[in-house]
């Protein structure tokens, strides 16, 4: 299927959108993209659909391009797994879904933390097409400077970075020292449920490899936020 082909599906199933089904469509679509994922990623903005007020249209686009983007980051953090489980699909839409719908959620700011922010793309632009705004820093020393002078409604940073493999949870006891009560998330290549406990008994939010899950725990943090 290609990019024509798969407006054209878009726009042909307006019903079915219309009927807040379109993030199962849309993950459909990414399933089976594969190679052709990031040339539609250029052109999903040329997408419009015709279902309702201005502000349901724009909310509909947005979340079109989210749910997209979620989905091309989880086949690229697992390229092993060609197709999502039907449960997975659901999942995802029911997320990208009650985001959309939270209020404030334009009003979110976010530090990602990574010395390599450009393996982290799919995920921020996903979040970014829902309208959270991020802060980029790419090691300890620079985050808690903008910790000290800015407020952030969440933090998300990887584990290891230059000179330090646990530079995650450097990063949280410095800013667990410094008073802030942030919620930082640590989005890791790897993860055990040990790991995860570890990382929740240090205090943080959560400890995930998983695109979907980081969505999930994200959502969290804005509703409890609201």
């Amino acid at each position: 299927m290609d990019i024509e082909q798969a407006s054209k599906f878009l726009i042909a199933m307006s019903p079915i959108i219309q009927a807040l089904a379109w993030p199962l469509l849309v993950l459909y679509l990414v399933i089976h993209f594969n190679e052709d994922i990031k040339e539609f990623l250029k052109n999903i903005t040329y997408i419009t659909f015709k279902i309702g007020p201005p502000g349901v249209e724009v909310c509909a686009k947005k979340s079109i391009e989210s749910a997209v983007l979620t989905g091309a980051a989880t086949i690229i953090k697992s390229p092993s797994e060609s197709i999502f489980g039907e449960k997975e699909v659901s999942r995802i839409a029911n997320t990208i879904i009650e985001t959309a719908t939270t209020k404030g959620i334009t009003e979110v700011s976010i530090l990602w933390v990574d010395d390599s922010p450009e393996n982290n793309n799919f995920e921020r632009r996903a979040l970014e097409a829902l309208g959270m705004k991020f802060k980029i820093s790419t090691n300890t020393e620079d985050a808690i400077n903008k910790i000290e002078s800015n407020n952030y409604d969440l933090i998300i940073t990887d584990m290891k970075r230059l000179n330090d493999d646990l530079a995650g949870y450097t990063l949280l006891e410095k800013k667990i020292k410094l008073g802030d009560n942030t919620p930082l998330i640590i989005y890791t290549g790897y993860s055990t449920p040990k790991q995860i406990e570890e990382a929740k008994f240090k205090g943080a939010f959560g400890c995930t490899y998983d695109p979907q899950e980081l969505f999930q725990l994200v959502l969290k943090i804005v509703k409890n936020k609201n």
